[in-house]
């Protein structure tokens, strides 16, 4: 039996790219960020009450967020484009503009949706298990990765992209997911040992720096801790993409 593929990396790291390329041939169905608000509804009420980027211990019980992965591993939940994922939004009326400004405020989206959705997401949002092997692309769960491993049985692909030109590729997009506050974040800081920011009027490109430099303390220490992580570095991959994508293959 082959194994499940996790594939972790920050936004704009090149993992939307490297799920594409490795799925490919149709060997793999490609679950694409299960765990996005605004893209699978599922991964919106699978989240209440967590941030964009959560960071779950292992310790913690977050049965639904553990649910998610599990469908997410058995290729389970409906497509993103399905026309039963659409007609959940539309229902709550909630599009992607207001899902963000929920969450850049830091309230709960689910509050805002007033519904026991949760049961009715999951028997409209879910399916048969197919056989296939299956990668799963998540930009949004690599600081619970040890959770998911404890309860989600997969291997662990982190792919790692000089912190520069993900800054450059933030500033050029202007991306929202580039400041997503992580210097309140103080039980994730304190757990990673990262000092917090002292100064209150710090500029929206110090805090998107600020991001970049907690992920890559947080993915460092994941590293060293799991043996079983395989790294891809993106810009070695870029050298000369044939090898490198038939050597990961």
């Amino acid at each position: 039996m082959y194994p499940k593929i996790f594939l972790f990396g920050v936004p704009r790291s090149g993992t939307t790219w490297l799920s594409r390329v490795l799925s490919a041939n149709g060997s793999y169905a490609l679950v694409h960020e299960p765990d996005s608000e605004t893209n699978l509804f599922m991964g919106l009420v699978s989240k209440c009450g967590l941030p964009r980027f959560p960071y779950v211990r292992p310790s913690e019980r977050k049965s639904r967020y553990q649910n998610l992965f599990q469908y997410a591993a058995n290729d389970r939940l409906v497509h993103q484009t399905s026309k039963r994922n659409a007609l959940m939004y539309r229902a709550t009326r909630m599009s992607r503009r207001r899902i963000l400004a929920l969450l850049a405020s830091g309230e709960d989206v689910c509050s805002a949706i007033k519904l026991p959705v949760y049961r009715v997401s999951k028997h409209l949002l879910t399916k048969r298990r197919p056989r296939k092997r299956v990668i799963v692309k998540s930009v949004h769960g690599v600081l619970s990765l040890p959770f998911l491993l404890k309860h989600v049985s997969f291997k662990p692909v982190i792919i790692q992209r000089n912190p520069l030109n993900i800054f450059s590729s933030y500033k050029a997009m202007e991306m929202p997911d580039q400041n997503r506050h992580f210097h309140r974040r103080t039980r994730l800081l304190a757990d990673f040992d990262v000092e917090p920011l002292s100064s209150p009027g710090v500029s929206g490109d110090v805090l998107a720096g600020y991001q970049l430099g907690v992920f890559n303390k947080v993915i460092d220490t994941y590293k060293e801790a799991y043996a079983d992580i395989h790294v891809i570095d993106y810009e070695q991959v870029m050298l000369d993409p044939y090898r490198e994508i038939e050597r990961i293959c």
